[in-house]
């Protein structure tokens, strides 16, 4: 027998070359569950092999390397350890993806995915454990150390479905279209019925909606969350950190007053549906919302219809991912789709209505969204904290005061907040809201309750002295939890009976003055105050290895800001120290808001901490010369890199954030920022700006580090462009930079300017020569002024206008200012003033060129109506034929834009009109269901049986879509069931269609009306072969059901068994053979049975007609099936399972 832990397995004289199906599933470790996965159409190397989670490899035996796609230009080779015998299996050194090129994908980013593992072979799953370090598990999800080429990317997966389940479950068996698994919270075991791997990969390949897969986040699992790219697209901030950390800082037994208390009780019941709690600062509301969430939360979990939602603004640095009302809704949205375990219909409409994800929703639209999801349960528990920390309050107010209006039975909102008087006489009017002052009496028995735990864990000090520190700090507390905290630990250095005495007696009396006397005694002034200036107005959370990387730039060096390794901290743990009372431990944050308030307040100017007191141009202008010195020390190319870029923690945030920090502090025309700024754009005498590109390349956001290579870097007259640096640019032009030099990512110094809206850089490169009419390879080879109107940049516009910059030249994806500027999103009010201005200096309104072939067509497809309007009133032709879309009306029809649809249908636009990717506006309309437009191009005289389009016709294309309402009117309006499209058409017959795509209501009603069962038509040559390629069992068993012929050839795999075999659906193939279909060919022998002559090598199948049950049962083993040039298949199944029963 060949030795299968040491050699890849052979199928016929090499590896085959066409993989169609990898089937795999894998048991992990117990820390995480097991996946369940499925690979299609990709083609390997030699043989594929996996790694640790996350990893998955294309395994060369031949050149003995392991290659991974990154991107579709790129493949990154990675080297293995061999050791001295070559057959040895591999060492996997950095966790990757594959990317598949194949017809369906999912996104996973690397660093938020938990990847299921697939194995090719038995003992690499032992093999691969022994290479791991110690303690760690097969399953882990997030890898310590990523490689910085992977760091930031996201990388793609084909077809790869991948199944969770909660951090409480754990599964026990995966077994065909059923998952069995184990709640450890309730003991109880649950046997779900799964879709079938085909429908779900169906789902993948049809639309971004009902993607299939597995998260971790904070060790969670969610199990079959659908709807990646809508989550994407609401981009929600992670609250749950804060929710983290506010629930290990409660002190059990405290906070039950309010939980426990009447007020409480009738929000619960909706009888007072609004609840807000208002307290000082510092009086524990963050910790008691905490409280509130975890009681709200065990109520909801076993209520199916009872949902919840929090969120926590916090505004104490300059992120303002927690700071937005507009994020308060993304994230309710968010939140209340992933209780309702998927995408409810009116999150998915608001998804489609904004062009399936292409543009961003306004304020109003989150909100009517908000309130027809909470419709759609029982009970919605919403609670937010600290409304006193939105940064847009206004709104938020103007929200709260609009849900309590609503009057709905089913909400529940609660909020804390500090009592401030815009926010108290705002919502007084509620006439359902209760107001729960938390004040030091609601608090006192929980101050009490936390003093005594404090000073149990205090060993040095006797009863008597405990007695007395307890009694002076509940005296003095004033209901503020983090007051009587700072004292404790204060008291803390006391060690005899006398200094706790002589500090008690001199206790400050609130919380500035804690803040102030900590300042003062501290030893490490210099340290303190540069770290305050960087945690107040950092623009994300800073790591501590990070946070304490900041004092080894001396800012007060001879020569200016500079890197001093020998300043650094030996252990960045001595940052809790110098900061003791003022961070938080965890995710390094000043600990409190009242932190942040006081070092900006005019008290601390005025006391004896002053020179500890900051602002935010000062702060921004620390952070800025901090990160340049950073950076300025890799003045040598290649001194930071892949090998050494961890010994440099603060560097990737010294990169990406650096030009945010100089434009909040307005201060680059500082001195000591100039030279610094000089020194990194004087490439290439200095390496640094090489170096900073390599690490982060502001114009490729979406690159990984160290992707480019370094001599790709462009001139710096281009970065300094980009960046908008008006003082370099023109320092760089007065010693000889040319202004029309070509590179970057824009292309030009000036595409990049307009672009970014740097309206005096543009100014700069235009007085130097730049040329105003300069196309460059970016979107299609556009204009300047093209990159300027698409970006909205009217000032910048109106400057290029008046330089010379031609309006009407057409080129690049747009092709003209003017469809530029109607192309872009709705949000800006720019577009709008841009187009009129284009328009009075003599752009052509019926110009046709570019992706939209006009701009009416860009601007109905965007949803722009004011532009739409303004169009028409200018001459526009609103049935010009151009573009991918045809019409205006068929781009308007097929993103959903009622509006508009209707604005051109008053305005004269023809509705049959043939032209564009679906042919008429009716096809458009009818594929994305939007039943709507449909019945107004009816009232508008559409023809419903016009052949021509993406699908056809309109009836294929509502069935194509699943939209049997719209399926139901065309077929009333007189739909031919039974016409046949294009042969070079995937799909015949709408029957085909449905019946391909598993939508069984609209076959079900088709055959109603009609359809021709057995209609030989398209790609797949009947209904029944449709189905069965695809893998829709509960469609193959209707058609079945309605005598479908089984024999029927047509189609590319000539029959229905032919195209389940080559879409490897065994229980199709065993429910076709039942009912007298068979294999046809060469194939003579219909049973399934052991090949003896290969029973001393693998275990070998023959399969004929049909795949045996427990094929498909396996846990833990690999299934090939491979495509031969023959009419029969070569199975293997390695490690099969001694009670295997054939």
């Amino acid at each position: 027998m060949a030795n299968l832990e040491t050699s890849p397995p052979e199928i016929g004289p090499t590896f085959p070359k066409s993989v169609d199906m990898l089937f795999a599933s894998f048991i992990g470790a117990n820390r995480y569950p097991p996946y369940y996965s499925i690979i299609t159409h990709y083609t390997p190397i030699d043989a594929q092999i996996v790694g640790k989670p996350g990893a998955v490899f294309a395994w060369s035996e031949r050149e003995h390397h392991l290659v991974t796609h990154v991107d579709d230009e790129e493949v990154l080779n990675l080297k293995m350890d061999t050791g001295s015998d070559q057959a040895a299996y591999p060492v996997l050194h950095a966790p990757c993806s594959l990317h598949f090129h194949a017809q369906s994908i999912i996104k996973m980013e690397l660093d938020n995915f938990a990847i299921m593992s697939l194995i090719t072979w038995p003992g690499f799953h032992e093999k691969l454990q022994t290479s791991m370090d110690p303690g760690e598990t097969c399953m882990s999800s997030a890898p310590a150390v990523v490689s910085p080429k992977l760091k930031n990317k996201t990388h793609q997966a084909s077809a790869i479905n991948t199944i969770g389940v909660s951090g409480h479950a754990k599964i026990i068996n995966v077994a065909g279209d059923n998952i069995t698994y184990k709640d450890s919270a309730n003991g109880l075991e649950t046997y779900d019925k799964i879709a079938s791997i085909e429908e779900r990969l169906k789902v993948i390949h049809d639309t971004t909606f009902g993607t299939v897969y597995a998260t971790a986040q904070r060790k969670l699992i969610s199990f079959l969350l659908p709807g990646c790219e809508v989550y994407g697209w609401l981009a929600s901030p992670d609250v749950s950190a804060n929710y983290t950390a506010a629930r290990r800082k409660h002190l059990p037994e405290t906070g039950f007053w309010l939980i426990e208390s009447g007020d409480f009780a009738h929000w619960k019941s909706n009888s007072k549906p609004i609840l807000g709690i208002y307290g000082s600062p510092g009086c524990g509301k963050t910790i008691l919302c905490s409280l509130i969430i975890e009681s709200v939360r065990e109520f909801c979990d076993p209520r199916p219809l009872s949902a919840y939602a929090y969120f926590f603004f916090d505004n104490r640095n300059s992120d303002t991912g927690l700071v937005l009302f507009e994020n308060l809704l993304r994230s309710l949205l968010s939140q209340l789709s992933s209780r309702s375990g998927g995408i409810p219909s009116p999150v998915k409409e608001l998804y489609e209505k904004h062009g399936n994800g292409r543009e961003r929703s306004s304020l109003k639209c989150l909100q009517e969204t908000l309130e027809s999801v909470i419709a759609e349960f029982d009970d919605v528990y919403i609670m937010i904290d600290s409304l006193d920390e939105c940064g847009e309050r206004v709104e938020l107010l103007h929200w709260i005061k609009a849900m309590a209006a609503w009057n709905s039975t089913k909400l529940h909102l609660l909020f804390t907040s500090r009592p401030e008087p815009d926010i108290v006489n705002h919502l007084v009017p509620i006439a359902r809201l209760i107001s729960a002052h938390f004040g030091a009496l609601a608090s006192a028995r929980d101050i009490e309750l936390y003093i005594d735990s404090r000073l149990r864990l205090n060993h040095i000090w006797d009863d008597t002295i405990k007695s007395l520190i307890k009694e002076t700090l509940i005296a003095g507390a004033n209901g503020m939890f983090r007051w009587v905290a700072l004292q404790i630990d204060d008291l803390e250095h006391c060690y005899n009976a006398l200094e706790v005495e002589e500090q008690l007696m001199a206790l400050p009396k609130s919380l500035a003055e804690t803040y102030e006397r900590i300042l003062v005694r501290s030893r490490r002034r210099r340290d303190l105050q540069q770290i305050l200036h960087w945690l107040a107005f950092s623009v994300r959370d800073m790591r501590i290895e990070e946070i304490a990387d900041v004092v080894s730039v001396d800012l007060e060096a001879k020569n200016g800001p500079a890197y001093n390794i020998r300043l650094r901290y030996s252990d960045p743990k001595i940052l809790l120290t110098v900061c003791s009372g003022l961070i938080t431990e965890t995710d390094v944050k000043l600990a409190h808001l009242s932190v942040k308030e006081y070092l900006l307040s005019e008290e601390i100017k005025a006391g004896a901490a002053s020179i500890f007191s900051i602002g935010d141009r000062v702060s921004h202008s620390v952070i800025t010369e901090t990160c340049l010195a950073y950076l300025l020390n890799f003045d040598q190319l290649d001194s930071i890199n892949e090998d050494n870029i961890i010994k440099f923690p603060l560097a990737m945030y010294a990169a990406e954030h650096w030009l945010f920090h100089i434009r909040c502090s307005k201060n680059a025309s500082r001195r000591t920022l100039r030279a610094m700024l000089l020194r990194l754009f004087s490439f290439p005498q200095n390496g640094a700006l090489a170096n900073w590109i390599q690490l982060y390349d502001p114009d490729r956001s979406w690159k990984g580090t160290f992707d480019g290579q370094l001599e790709e870097v462009t001139h710096p007259i281009y970065h300094a462009s980009s960046a908008g640096l008006e003082q370099v640019v023109e320092h760089l032009l007065q010693n000889g930079a040319d202004a029309n030099m070509h590179g970057g990512h824009y292309g030009t110094a000036l595409h990049a300017a307009s672009y970014n809206g740097h309206v005096h850089t543009v100014k700069l490169l235009l007085r130097y020569g730049a040329d105003a009419n300069a196309q460059a390879s970016f979107l299609g080879s556009c204009t300047v002024l093209q990159a300027a109107s698409f970006r909205g940049h009217l000032k910048t516009v109106n400057v290029l206008i008046k330089r010379g910059a031609e309006v009407n030249a057409k080129a690049g994806s747009y092709g003209t200012a003017l469809q530029a500027t109607s192309s872009a999103g709705r949000r800006s009010t720019g577009h709008l003033d841009i187009a009129k201005l284009l328009l009075d200096h003599g752009a052509e309104v019926n110009a046709q060129a570019g992706e939209f072939g006009t701009a009416l067509q860009a601007a109905s497809h965007i949803g722009h109506l004011e532009i739409v309007m303004l169009l028409l009133e200018r001459g526009a032709d609103v049935n010009a034929q151009a573009g991918e879309y045809g019409t205006a009306l068929q781009a308007a029809s097929q993103i959903g834009h009622l509006e508009i649809v209707n604005t051109l249908l008053e305005r004269g636009a023809d509705v049959n009109i043939q032209a564009g990717v679906y042919g008429t506006a009716l096809q458009a309309a009818s594929h994305i269901g939007r039943l709507d437009i449909v019945n107004l191009l009816f009232d508008h005289a559409a023809e419903v049986n016009p052949q021509i389009g993406k699908y056809g016709t309109a009836l294929q294309a509502a069935a194509h879509g699943g939209h049997l309402n719209v399926v139901n009117l065309l077929l009333e309006r007189g739909a031919e069931v039974n016409a046949v499209t294009d042969p070079s058409s995937s799909y015949g017959t709408a029957l085909q269609v449905a019946s391909h795509m598993g939508h069984i209501d609209i076959a079900k009603l088709l055959l109603d009306r009609g359809a021709q069962i057995d209609a030989v038509a398209g790609f797949y040559g009947t209904a029944l072969q449709a189905a069965a390629h695809a893998g829709n069992f509960d469609m193959v068993h209707l058609l079945l059901e309605r005598d479908a012929d089984v024999e029927t050839y047509a189609g590319e795999y000539g029959t229905a068994m032919r195209a389940a075999l080559d879409g490897c659906h065994p229980e199709i193939m065993r429910l076709l053979f039942a009912h007298g279909a068979r294999l046809g060919g060469d194939v003579q022998d219909l049973s399934l049975y052991f090949d003896d002559a290969s029973l001393d090598d693998d275990l070998v199948f023959r399969m004929r007609p049909i795949f045996p049950t427990n094929l498909i049962n396996l846990i833990g083993r690999v299934i090939y099936i491979t495509h031969i040039p023959t009419d029969w298949i070569n199975t293997r199944l390695f490690n099969l399972s001694a009670d295997f029963d054939p």
